[in-house]
């Protein structure tokens, strides 16, 4: 029986472990998003790579990617991808980020973000991620914070997460400032 806890590499996703930026990632992304659409043709949905493995200026990450989906038809969009088999919700993840197991045997595991009808959420996490992008310093500075919170967290992803709110705030401020002028 395969472990539903495993990724592609053979990791526990629940551990906190950062690997090396992999390019793959977004093309994983893009095989996903395509898949999304499909399963959510009809519906007003906009589809968003977010996180870490979308930041190639990030030098590591948790290889786990991370989906947004942004909709104001949220209780349908639900109900479709629940009815595809993708849910797997799990304890040890906010009840807002479902768990989400691709039942195709892609073999990887990522989350889907679903943000009410809040675009202000959306464009918040697409500043940061930008940010990152433009700035490779504040990415470099990002990934230290990581890999520290990583060694001291690793089993806890609420403690982990906790570690990187404040340089995350002082990022969406300066992103906000810079991008919505």
């Amino acid at each position: 029986m395969t472990n539903k806890y495993k990724n592609v590499i053979g990791m526990d996703i629940r551990d906190i472990k950062l690997v090396p930026y992999n390019p793959e990632w977004a093309d994983i992304f893009t095989e996903n998003k395509q898949y999304l659409q499909e399963i959510l043709k009809g519906f007003d949905v906009q589809i968003h790579h977010i996180g870490s493995t979308s930041i190639p200026t990030v030098p590591f990450a948790k290889p786990i990617i991370d989906i947004i989906i942004f909709s104001p038809n949220l209780y349908e969009i639900n109900n479709r991808i629940y009815e595809n088999g993708l849910y797997e919700k799990d304890d040890y993840i906010k009840s807002d980020a479902p768990r989400v197991v691709d039942p195709r045997n892609i073999n990887y595991t990522y989350n889907f973000l679903h943000l009410r009808s809040s675009n202000d959420s959306v464009d918040r996490l697409l500043r940061f991620k930008r940010y990152l992008i433009e700035h490779p310093d504040k990415a470099k500075q990002y990934a230290e914070i990581k890999a520290v919170a990583s060694e001291y967290h690793k089993n806890s992803l609420s403690l982990y997460s906790y570690s990187k709110e404040e340089f995350i705030m002082e990022i969406n401020k300066k992103a906000e400032e810079l991008y919505t002028k």
